[in-house]
């Protein structure tokens, strides 16, 4: 696309552990400095078996709005998919949902390919799916490790984690 700019938000296909002493599975996040809290969808939490905390207290989200049907809090242990450490300990609200599928349309299949010599912490981001989990500014200095990398002007840069 000639003259688009493009703007792809940060996510990663991460290991979270099941029911704490079980397996680990890949769950999509989405890294998100700006966020004060962190979050995991109450699908996700069925699907791995998590125990988590009633919570009764209202929570607020952009613009102090409150969010509505918060299940509760649990712990989550996430490192990354090709690492066995760090293992990061994240304090998460269960929530129904955290956003909409992201990218909110797929990308074209060229810009992924524009990227394929980086070992991409979400290899899938161009295609258009669910968040599981959301990881906030409290883990974002112990997820991002600094580096920039520039593939093209045109293109929206990548940055290194720990995830990719």
């Amino acid at each position: 696309c000639v003259g688009c700019v493009w703007v792809v938000l940060g996510t990663a296909l991460v290991h979270v552990r099941r029911n704490r002493a079980g397996s680990w599975q890949t769950m999509r996040a989405l890294i998100d400095s700006a966020s004060q809290i962190s979050a995991i969808t109450t699908a996700c939490v069925d699907q791995l078996e998590i125990k988590y905390a009633r919570w009764t207290s209202p929570v607020t989200g952009l613009g102090g709005v409150p969010i509505v049907n918060v299940q509760g809090r649990t712990e989550l242990s996430v490192q990354p998919r090709f690492a066995v450490e760090p293992s990061l300990a994240i304090q998460a609200w269960v929530l129904p949902s955290i956003t909409a599928d992201l990218p909110r349309n797929n990308l074209p299949c060229t810009m992924k390919d524009r990227f394929s010599s980086l070992a991409l912490a979400d290899p899938t981001f161009h295609i258009s799916a669910p968040i599981d989990i959301l990881l906030s500014g409290d883990v974002y200095p112990s997820v991002m490790n600094g580096r920039k990398v520039i593939v093209d002007k045109s293109l929206p840069a990548a940055f290194s984690s720990i995830f990719g």
